[in-house]
């Protein structure tokens, strides 16, 4: 920066990642871990799954949607976006928990855009008399260690926190060593 103070911004999911930014930045991409996710779900055999994302709008959700639509795409499934629920964290999962069970494409599995949700989403379910994953699958986004209060063992990406650290710190020093380069 113009102060000479090497900066780095983690996860600026403020701007959307295709626009040019005056900084450095790393982060992991929703685009490829929601495809992959989704992938995952598809490979076991579910075609009818309930995508849960940001019901708030920034890029962060536009790239889910996206990579939601990209697995379905590779697998020649055609999207339901009938099936995508957005949410806001709220602690008050069962009642998006009815709105899945009771959706009439009737889907076998959920994507999950927070561990928070996937969990409160396992809670109901099991709650409802449901197995988990017998009879509904659950994928999350975020593999944190609040995954370890899952009441079944959850199936999380994990976003690698020490290789993004590693790229933090490897950018940063790439800005000691040469001051005047473009970010």
């Amino acid at each position: 920066n113009q102060r000479g103070v090497p900066i780095v911004v983690v996860w600026p999911d403020f701007l959307p990642r295709d626009q040019a930014m005056p900084f450095d930045w790393v982060r992991s991409d929703g685009l490829e871990a929601t495809s992959l996710g989704v992938n995952h779900l598809i490979q076991r055999g579910h075609r009818r799954i309930a995508f849960v994302f940001g019901a708030t709008e920034d890029p962060t959700r536009h790239y889910r949607i996206k990579g939601y639509r990209l697995a379905f795409k590779e697998a020649g499934i055609p999207v339901d976006e009938s099936l995508f629920f957005p949410w806001v964290v709220d602690g008050e999962e069962s009642s998006l928990w009815k709105r899945i069970a009771d959706h009439p494409s009737h889907p076998t599995a959920i994507f999950s855009f927070n561990e928070e949700v996937a969990i409160g989403l396992l809670h109901a379910i099991r709650f409802a008399g449901w197995r988990v994953p017998d009879d509904m699958a659950v994928v999350t986004d975020s593999d944190t260690r609040l995954i370890r209060f899952a009441e079944v063992p959850l199936t999380a990406l994990n976003h690698q926190a020490e290789a993004i650290a590693r790229a933090v710190v490897d950018q940063l020093m790439a800005q000691i060593a040469n001051p005047h380069a473009r970010p």
